[in-house]
């Protein structure tokens, strides 16, 4: 805490457009009272942070954020001791009003000391601090589901994903818009997947090593679309926080792939010409060349995604992919 009251963060993560930012202010103004627009993050100096191995793995808010919260209380505690102190109070009648972000002892709120006083007061102890390594053990699970509704020009083999729906499992959420915009985005991130990005090859060369013949998503690419979560919480961790940065990429290239696949309800797929025209697509070349990988699901006999296609009038066809296992925040 510095000597004008503010919070300064140091985190083992690395945001790089996750919103950790945003989420760990509100951890420390939850706990502390002092205001989100008040506390600093740092984070990839490692002089400053000596331990941190980046973002990856849907693990952010479940481990630094989990940190970031549990030594904000201990500092909070710490506080307590030092306010009364000031205050010529005992530690157990002193309490944190988090809305006006002073202490005070119960009861008696006219006479208060802020966290600037306090930090004040303990400079000459070495400051106001707490410092810790945390981790939260094991792994989370979160669920979701994912509908595209397709057209499929079946003379061409043209694809148009025309609107898509995303529903996840984020445990409790920090911040809900930045948690839907991480589903939208990796849902986005999918479509490029499944429709158009492929690496090329010639010879051992790379025939398409810029954005100019490698196609990823733009703009006009991206259909109408819903992002909602639904909570069920986890015991991993205080506040019940579950991975969101690959809700998105679950299943939506199963989903948009099947939903390509005209042919019998339940089926996904038909024998006829129609699937035909999409066997060169990237999604097809990458399941044909991984078909025999087991995933993490599998070996452990978890359910893999479960399918459902139905065609509709004038070649529109719908698919929904269920993920009952998609593991997160494990380091």
């Amino acid at each position: 805490i510095t000597d004008d009251g503010r919070a300064i963060v140091y985190t083992g993560t690395s945001p790089h457009g996750q919103g950790h930012d945003t989420a760990w202010s509100i951890l420390v103004q939850e706990q502390t009272g002092i205001p989100m627009d008040r506390v600093e993050l740092v984070w990839g100096d490692t002089d400053l942070v000596p331990i941190g191995t980046g973002t990856m793995g849907s693990r952010s808010l479940q481990q630094g954020g989990n940190a970031v919260f549990q030594v904000a209380g201990t500092l909070t505690e710490k506080a307590k001791a030092v306010a009364a102190r000031l205050l010529e109070a005992n530690e157990a009648d002193v309490v944190l009003d988090k809305g006006r972000g002073v202490f005070h002892v119960a009861g008696t709120p006219a006479v208060s000391k802020t966290w600037a006083d306090l930090a004040v007061a303990e400079k000459g102890n070495g400051g106001l601090k707490h410092d810790d390594v945390i981790g939260v053990p094991g792994a989370t699970f979160p669920f979701g589901a994912h509908v595209a509704v397709v057209e499929v020009d079946t003379e061409t083999g043209h694809v148009r994903v025309t609107k898509m729906v995303n529903v996840a499992d984020g445990g409790k959420l920090i911040n809900p818009k930045i948690a839907k915009t991480q589903l939208s985005g990796g849902a986005v991130m999918q479509l490029g997947f499944t429709l158009t990005e492929n690496m090329e090859f010639d010879g051992g060369q790379v025939t398409n090593a810029s954005f100019a013949d490698y196609k990823i998503p733009g703009f006009r690419d991206v259909p109408p679309m819903e992002s909602e979560y639904v909570s069920a919480t986890t015991e991993a961790g205080p506040f019940g926080a579950k991975g969101v940065g690959e809700s998105g990429l679950a299943d939506d290239d199963s989903e948009d792939h099947h939903a390509q696949q005209p042919g019998e309800a339940g089926h996904g797929r038909s024998d006829g010409d129609d699937h035909r025209v999409l066997e060169h697509s990237p999604i097809v070349k990458r399941q044909q060349q991984t078909r025999d990988n087991r995933s993490v699901c599998d070996r452990n006999t978890v359910p893999m995604p479960t399918f459902r296609v139905r065609p509709t009038r004038l070649g529109h066809l719908w698919a929904i992919a269920l993920n009952p296992c998609n593991r997160s925040g494990t380091d």
